[in-house]
């Protein structure tokens, strides 16, 4: 849906939190009817995380209606807007509306959109072909943007400018170009149009400028002061498919953790760049958008923020005693962590706990912890002090027709610790349709990461490529729960400077304005010329490494250099001088070349109390211990990560490390028209 939302600029200073009321709509649909056409989807998770995050942010299970499955027709949609959301809001209250479910492009009757297409939401009784017969279907009941946005501004009419909207849409409107049957990821969405084949070409001549159309992404949220303001996200592009992440949507998946985790108050400018850079981790080929006024406070600044702590829960199970945290995968715990247990709330220098205990079960909103005999644990307060290594794997299938290299494929895999044979929910795909076709490893968003001949020699490239893939998901996702990006500015930030060359020496600066759309989205078009900025901007201290992660997988470890056998872990050292900065590469006539391949690229900068070097790891296969002298603990957090013996499993206490990332698209460059 095309943005003609024009921004009206708030000052964040001004910005008042009142005590408003919170109410939620829930659509989510799994099981479309059958007829429509449409594959299922996996949305249950999707309504559980989001549920707990409304929760945490102070919505009350009576002030939540979810609409799931068969319940989920045109009808009752709109009359959960007209009847729920309407008729319990009030001026000055907060909604949000949630829809997890197929999107699709159709026909723009009211010819409001520049492309003659409106964007809808899939209810579960839509059909996803559009039929010329006189009688057939149309559309009819397709949820269009038109309508969604008319049914919602009577809400907004009556919550008043005090009040606000909040939208979140987990479907995507344009299927993207899959392989085929047998090996297609879930997305949700279609590629078909609903609408007449010659529609786009019948109305191409009144269209304005034809290629100088204004290509907006996202929903039509028109600007009128007299209505709550009302901000949307959207899960990717609308020329990008949406793909499911480990059995949900990916942004219903990152939303609810973001919501979660707040640590301080932010706009929504804020949380895009949050939700942004955690997409870019879990699905790199797809960019989430966000329209509306993004200089307010999410929640008119009310949010809840994510405590240091946790709330405990003594229970029984089976006639055993059980002990449950408030806190799982979506507050960045993870199996075998440990937390401590303390008799005051820490402040200022840390105490020793009374006692530890660790993790043996996490899911997404809750822990359960190793129970202690004989221990008291009401009224204590419960801290995380230190964090395992997730032990996500990278989930793969062999869908091969030689039995010989499946068999050599499935012995791979058991040997390498980043790997797992599964026969469904994959991460990735081996795919080899007839024997004598090439090998495909394509991601669960079908990605294609590599393809081979079908020879004999290609079998140790396939696996190689695998590990290589293996490791960049990684390092993608380490720290990702203790990442120090967005929330109000980060302690350490990375930033471009896009410079101007002639001849090989730097002439100057260019703004990096002009890389950056209206979401704060930095996209560099190859050929682009840029050095780096470190920036310590609260007095960190701890030595640094940066690691470039590219789309294609290659890892790249830009500091300490790779190429350099004089530069050493320690020379890069954050001080605790506030404003402290390195600029990189460090010859001051150097720069970095941005080139293929193209899509979503993470510069992932990692703070250690100890010099940290990850270049023997990376440069050898593997290879970390006996590489040198005593290596730190962090070292060997990441070398038993990717050992094929992985003898030790090391736990990292919080304090010893943090994460900080950034995320930038990498587009081809367009060549001006003569």
């Amino acid at each position: 849906m095309k943005s003609t939302f024009f921004v009206v600029l708030c000052s964040l200073l001004t910005s008042i939190a009142f005590s408003q009321k919170k109410i939620a709509l829930i659509v989510a649909i799994s099981e479309y009817e059958a007829g429509t056409g449409w594959e299922k989807l996996n949305t249950e998770r999707d309504v559980t995380e989001i549920t707990a995050a409304l929760e945490k942010q102070g919505f009350k299970k009576g002030d939540i209606k979810i609409i799931k499955n068969k319940e989920a027709t045109k009808a009752n949609i709109l009359k959960g807007i007209d009847d729920f959301l309407f008729k319990t809001a009030g001026t000055g209250d907060q909604v949000y509306f949630h829809f997890s479910g197929h999107g699709q492009q159709m026909a723009d009757y009211n010819k409001d959109e520049f492309d003659w297409l409106d964007e809808a939401l899939v209810p579960v009784d839509a059909k996803s072909k559009y039929d010329p017969a006189p009688k057939g279907y149309k559309g009819e009941q397709h949820l269009s943007d038109d309508e969604l946005m008319s049914s919602l501004n009577k809400v907004r009419k009556k919550l008043g400018p005090e009040g606000h909207v909040l939208m979140v849409i987990d479907a995507c409107f344009s299927g993207g170009m899959l392989r085929g049957p047998g090996y297609r990821a879930v997305v949700r969405g279609a590629n078909d149009k609903m609408a007449p084949d010659d529609w786009a070409t019948s109305n191409q001549s009144s269209t304005t400028a034809g290629s100088e159309i204004a290509k907006a992404e996202g929903l039509e949220l028109k600007d009128d002061q007299s209505l709550a303001p009302i901000v949307a996200f959207t899960a990717s592009q609308s020329h990008q498919p949406n793909a499911e992440y480990n059995g949900g949507g990916s942004l219903s998946h990152v939303f609810s953790k973001v919501l979660m985790n707040m640590n301080s108050q932010m706009s929504y400018n804020g949380l895009y760049r949050l939700v942004r850079e955690e997409m870019a981790l879990i699905v790199p080929n797809q960019v989430p958008q966000a329209d509306g006024n993004l200089n307010t406070y999410l929640f008119n600044a009310s949010a809840a923020l994510a405590k240091p702590f946790f709330k405990l829960k003594v229970g029984k199970e089976n006639n055993k005693p059980t002990w449950i945290l408030n806190g799982g995968s979506l507050h960045g715990l993870t199996l075998g962590s440990k937390v401590g247990f303390y008799a005051n709330e820490l402040i200022g220098e840390e105490e020793k706990p009374l006692f530890t205990t660790t993790l043996v079960h996490v899911n997404s909103v809750a822990s359960f912890l190793e129970v202690l005999p004989d221990v008291k644990v009401e009224n204590l307060w419960v801290y995380l002090i230190e964090l395992a290594p997730a032990q996500d794997k990278i989930r793969t299938c062999i869908q091969v027709q030689s039995a010989a290299l499946r068999d050599q494929l499935k012995a791979d895999i058991q040997k390498e610790a980043l790997l797992k044979e599964v026969k469904d929910s994959c991460t990735c795909r081996i795919i080899q349709d007839r024997p004598q076709d090439s090998i495909d490893i394509i991601t669960n968003n079908e990605h294609l990461i590599e393809r081979l001949p079908a020879v004999s020699t290609s079998v140790p490239l396939l696996f190689e490529t695998l590990k290589l893939y293996a490791r960049a998901e990684f390092f993608r996702k380490v720290g990702a729960e203790n990442t120090g990006s967005g929330n109000g500015g980060e302690s350490v930030s990375v930033s471009f400077i896009p410079v101007r060359v002639e001849y090989g020496a730097i002439k100057g600066e260019l703004p990096l304005s002009d890389f950056t759309d209206k979401n704060g989205v930095v996209s560099f078009p190859e050929g682009t010329l840029v050095r780096l900025r470190v920036t310590n901007n609260s007095g960190v201290k701890g030595y640094f490494s940066l690691l470039d992660i590219q789309p294609d997988n290659k890892i790249n470890i830009l500091m300490p250099s790779q190429g350099s056998s004089g530069d050493a872990p320690s020379d890069y050292l954050l001080t605790g001088q506030v404003g402290q900065t390195f600029e990189l590469p460090r010859s001051k006539n150097s720069y970095y070349t941005i080139g293929e391949p193209y899509g979503n690229e993470v510069l992932k900068l990692i703070v250690t109390e100890e010099p940290l070097d990850l270049r023997p790891l990376l440069a050898s296969r593997g290879g970390l211990r006996g590489s040198r002298g005593a290596l730190s603990k962090m070292e060997l957090l990441f070398a038993d990560a990717m050992s094929a013996t992985r003898s030790v499993t090391e736990s990292v206490p919080v304090r010893e490390v943090g994460f900080f990332q950034t995320t930038f698209e990498i587009r081809p460059r367009v060549e001006p028209k003569n």
